[in-house]
Order: C-alpha cells, then structure tokens, then sequence
C-alpha cells in the first residue's frame, strides 16, 4: 500500500464478498469461489479461491484489460454474478452469492 502522487492510497483491487446462506442456520465455508474474465484477444483468465469459515473470500483482481468477467461459486444454487468492466478493468468491489434454502439442505447443520 502506497500513496500516489495524487495523495490517494494506492491499494490492489480487490473482490471481496461471502456465499450467505439464507436460513441463516449454517456458514457456507471451504467452497471455492471463482473469477473468470476474457480477454480482448479471447483469452481467458480465471482465478479460483475458498471461503473462510465463515464464508468470506477476496480474490485480487488480475491487471486488464478485459471485455467480460463474472464471480461464480463451487456449489450448486447461487447464480454467477457479471462484473462490471470500466476502461479495460474489473471493477473493484463486494458480492455477495445467496443460497436458497432447498439448495443448502447439503449443509451439515449443528451447534459445537
């Protein structure tokens, strides 16, 4: 992290977010969640990490330039999310996939 000449703090861009389960009654943790963005030249790049325990996840966003890009998880249910693309870049910022409640029916409930 540094200062540009601008006096702005230079940071990575990144894709921060979580996988919710609806229900409420379980995190959504160790499911990978991924990037996959193309190219102008239509090659494609993808990034692939897991959520945390508690189903958080942040993935640093590769440099463009880009046309397309989306977020998609591991597990069936939530639908993939289309990024928005600003000058040749994936937009920075958070999403957030939702389980519906018959798709976590899967989840191993309970209270340590």
């Amino acid at each position: 992290m540094n200062d540009t000449p601008d006096g702005k703090i230079d940071m990575p861009a990144m894709l921060c977010g979580r996988i919710v389960d609806v229900s409420g009654l379980a995190y959504v943790s160790d499911v990978e969640v991924g990037l996959a963005g193309v190219r102008p030249n239509g090659e494609k790049v993808h990034v692939v990490v897991r959520t945390s325990d508690i189903g958080g996840f942040e993935i640093l966003l590769p440099a463009g330039p880009f046309v397309a890009a989306r977020a998609a998880t591991g597990i069936d249910g939530p639908a993939p999310i289309e990024l928005d693309i600003e000058d040749g870049e994936i937009v920075p910022g958070e999403v957030v996939f939702t389980m519906p409640p018959e798709a976590s029916t899967h989840l191993r409930f309970g209270f340590a």
